[in-house]
């Protein structure tokens, strides 16, 4: 009963090694979502700005492996694409970089504020 389990997992890696090198890219999983909200500066107490801090790093680290994994994969990715999804791509590739430098700024922008609060 062996035998046909050994042939199958051969067939396996015959069938992987034939398939354009498209179809063997790595999953990046799912595209990051929106991030944290950043807490008013106004209002905003010590500990909400350092939870939002630590928020915006991890959701920072989030999208920079997601879009690392797409830049490595890119190659593989477009083989298999029209030009309008590889358009789409790219798009949602900067859409995603700029919310990250948006969301950065806007919580630059709060530290500030709360800083001259004091």
């Amino acid at each position: 009963m062996r035998a046909p389990a050994l042939i199958a997992i051969a067939l396996t890696g015959v069938l992987l090694a034939s398939q354009p090198p498209g179809a063997l890219a790595k999953d990046c999983g799912m595209m990051p979502g929106d991030g944290p909200v950043i807490p008013d500066g106004v209002t905003a107490t010590n500990e909400e700005i350092g939870i939002a801090i630590r928020a915006v790093q991890d959701y920072g680290f989030e999208v920079q492996a997601f879009t690392g994994c797409l830049q490595l994969n890119k190659e593989n990715f477009f083989l298999n694409m029209t030009e309008d999804q590889r358009e789409r791509w790219a798009e949602d590739f900067n859409t995603l970089a700029d919310h990250l430098t948006d969301l950065e700024s806007s919580l630059n922008e709060q530290i500030a504020i709360f800083n001259s609060r004091s």
